[in-house]
C-alpha cells in the first residue's frame, strides 16, 4: 500500500447499504440461507431444536445479513483490499435505542459468525468494546462472496445508500420515548434528513487516480449525550471525514471546481458571548493580553480547555507548555478569564457539551441553507467545504446561520484551499473540470 493511501484504510460499517438491483437481491438471499443454515447447525450442535426464526427476529436477521453482506461487497469492488470495521459488543447492540436501524441488534456477532463460517466473511475478529481506542472487528468480503460477485457480475452501482438509519443518534440512558418524540428532536431529525437527501444527489466527484473512497457514503448523523438532543451532537459519517484536510483541497471535485474551506473563528467563545447578549472583543478572541508571547494555535488550546474544563485549571495543556513559559496553568487561565469576564460562567464549569450542541445547530443550519442555496457544502466540525465561485455566498449564509441560533454575530474566515485555486488561474489550469 502506498502511503498516500494510509489515510482511507478501513472503513466504519455503514449500516445504510442496501442492495439496488435483482442480481444483489439475489445475492443477498442466498447469503441470508447459508445463514440461516449456520444457525440452525449450531442450534443442532449445542443439543437444541433446529426451529425457524420466529417473525418478530426474522426481520432484525435479514437487515443485518443485507446490511454486512453489501458492506462487504462494497468494499471488495472498490479495490485496495480493504474492510470495514464495527464494535461488537453486545451491551452496545443491545442497547433500548428507538432510533437504531434494524440491523443493530445485540445478534449481529451472531450474523458474522453464522457468515464467516459459511465463507461469505473474512473476519478479523478485534476486542468486544469500542472505548478507550481499543481496536474493533474488521469485515472482508469471503472466498463464497467474492465468487457470487463474480458470478452475478456484480458491480459498485448494485450497492447503494438509503436512509435506513436514523440521523440523529441520542447516547442517553433512560431511554424515554418522550424525549424522542419532543419538538427539538423532530427538528434536528427532519433537518438531517433533508440534508442527507441532498448530499446524496449532489455533485461530489473525486479526481485522484487512488481508489479506495467511497463516494456513496455521503449521508450525515449528529451524535448527541443525551436523548433530548440538547448536549453534544456533532455530525459525521461523510466519506469526506476519513481523508487529510489537504486530500480534501487536492482531488476533491464540487459541483465541478475545486473546494474551499471556510471556517466559524473563535466559534465556541462568540457563541458564549451571543448567548450572554455580549458584544465580544473587536479583535481576535485568542489575542489575550499578557500572553502576546504565546503562538496563537497555543493560547486556542488553552481556551478550549478551559471551556471543558470542570474546575480551576492548574496545569497547561500538553504540549503548550514551552509556550507559555515561565507562566503556570494558574496564572495563564486566570489572564483568559480576565480578558473574557463576560463569558466566564461558560469557561471551567463544565458546559463544553452545551455549546458544542450550539456550534453542531450552526454548522447544520448552516449546510442546510446552503443545500438550498443550489450549491454544494461539506461539513467538517465547525468548517464547511464549498465551491471556490460560491465562497461569498457561503459566508452570509454562514453568518445568517449563527445569528438564527444564537442571536449574536459570527467571524467567518477562508482557512484552506484559497492557496491552491489561484496557483491554477494564475497558471492557466482549469479551475473547473470538463463537463
Amino acid at each position: 500500500m502506498t502511503e498516500a493511501r494510509k489515510p482511507f484504510n478501513d472503513k466504519p460499517i455503514n449500516w445504510n447499504r442496501v442492495p439496488a438491483s435483482d442480481r444483489m437481491r439475489c445475492l443477498v438471499s442466498e447469503a441470508t440461507k447459508d445463514a440461516d443454515d449456520a444457525r440452525r447447525e449450531r442450534s443442532t450442535q449445542s443439543g437444541k431444536q433446529a426451529r425457524a426464526l420466529r417473525p418478530a427476529f426474522r426481520d432484525p436477521f435479514e437487515a443485518a445479513v443485507s446490511m454486512l453482506v453489501c458492506n462487504c461487497t462494497q468494499e471488495y469492488l472498490l479495490g485496495g483490499g480493504f474492510g470495514v470495521y464495527l464494535s461488537l459488543d453486545v451491551a452496545l447492540l443491545g442497547r433500548q435505542d428507538l432510533l437504531k436501524p434494524l440491523a443493530e441488534s445485540s445478534g449481529l456477532p451472531k450474523r458474522v459468525k453464522e457468515l464467516e463460517s459459511k465463507g461469505w466473511l473474512n473476519v478479523e475478529w478485534g476486542r468486544r468494546s469500542a472505548s478507550q481506542g481499543r481496536r474493533q472487528t474488521v469485515l472482508r468480503a469471503g472466498e463464497m462472496l467474492q465468487r457470487r460477485i463474480a458470478l452475478w457480475s456484480v458491480e459498485d452501482t448494485d450497492v447503494v445508500e438509503r436512509l435506513l438509519r436514523s440521523p440523529v443518534i441520542a447516547q442517553g440512558r433512560s431511554h424515554d420515548a418522550a424525549s424522542f418524540n419532543s419538538p427539538r428532536v423532530t427538528h434536528v431529525q427532519a433537518e438531517m434528513v433533508d440534508i442527507n437527501k441532498r448530499l446524496i444527489n449532489a455533485d461530489i466527484r473525486w479526481t485522484s487516480p487512488l481508489d479506495g473512497v467511497d463516494l456513496s457514503q455521503r449521508t450525515l448523523h449528529r451524535s448527541f449525550r443525551d436523548e433530548a438532543c440538547t448536549l453534544g451532537g456533532r455530525m459525521a459519517g461523510g466519506f469526506w471525514f476519513q481523508m487529510s484536510k489537504q486530500s480534501r483541497f487536492d482531488y476533491l471535485c464540487l459541483q465541478g471546481e475545486r473546494p474551499v474551506e471556510l471556517d466559524y473563528s473563535g466559534i465556541m467563545l462568540r457563541i458564549a458571548y451571543a448567548l450572554e447578549k455580549t458584544a465580544p472583543p473587536r479583535s481576535d478572541v485568542y489575542a489575550i493580553p499578557g500572553l502576546e508571547a504565546a503562538q496563537r494555535d497555543d493560547v486556542k488550546k488553552l481556551v478550549n480547555a478551559m471551556i471543558w474544563d470542570e474546575k480551576p485549571r492548574t496545569r497547561l495543556p500538553r504540549g503548550t507548555a514551552p509556550a507559555f513559559r515561565p507562566m503556570t496553568g494558574r496564572f495563564a487561565s486566570a489572564l483568559v478569564l480576565d480578558h473574557h469576564q463576560a463569558v466566564q460562567p461558560w469557561l471551567q464549569c463544565g458546559r463544553g457539551l452545551e455549546l458544542q450542541r450550539y456550534e453542531s445547530d450552526i454548522i447544520s443550519r448552516a449546510t442546510r441553507l446552503a443545500l438550498e442555496s443550489g450549491f454544494v457544502a461539506l461539513p467538517v466540525h465547525d468548517a464547511l467545504y464549498v465551491p471556490y465561485s460560491k465562497t461569498k455566498l457561503a459566508e452570509e449564509i454562514m453568518r445568517t446561520a449563527f445569528k438564527d441560533i444564537c442571536g449574536g454575530e459570527a467571524m467567518v474566515v477562508m482557512t484552506g484551499g484559497a492557496e491552491a485555486v489561484r496557483g491554477e488561474m494564475s497558471a492557466g489550469g482549469d479551475l473547473f473540470e470538463d463537463a
